[in-house]
């Protein structure tokens, strides 16, 4: 899978990028992965994303899965996600709503140190969430 500036997703290093600052970016909507036929164009306002950029940029992270646990018979089943961190039930439901304009399916939130993460699940919803905020994903070498 490659992102849209056609770096393959793979082993992974995250590099900040500019974005163009005017206008909304297009983003496809996967309702899941083996849909591909429900894909759907979403032009994501400019405030959506810059609010979820924030959000990302002041404490959210990524986890990846880890190809070297991945075997033939193992346990291991974690896959890629972003978590964004709320401080409150109101900043969680913004981060929700935010999540859901920009076309994406939030996964079920959590609490974590008196906080709580807002998970959103997939290598697609990933990778186009990066995307969409202005990462690039490049192959760590």
């Amino acid at each position: 899978m490659t992102l849209a500036s056609g770096l393959p997703v793979l082993d992974l290093l995250y590099i900040f990028a500019s974005k163009i600052a005017s206008g909304g970016v297009m983003v496809q909507s996967l309702t899941s992965t083996k849909e591909a036929a429900a894909v759907k164009k979403i032009r994501v306002p400019a405030a959506v994303r810059s609010q979820l950029t924030s959000f990302f940029a002041r404490n959210g992270y990524v986890r990846f899965q880890n190809p070297e646990r991945i075997q033939e018979g193992s346990e291991y089943k974690k896959g890629d996600e972003v978590r964004l961190i709320a401080r409150s039930r109101k900043e969680l439901a913004t981060m929700r709503s935010l999540l859901l304009q920009a076309g994406f399916k939030p996964g079920k939130p959590f609490s974590k140190a008196r906080q709580y993460a807002q998970p959103l699940y997939g290598r697609e919803a990933v990778a186009r969430f990066l995307d969409l905020i202005g990462y690039i994903v490049v192959e760590n070498n």
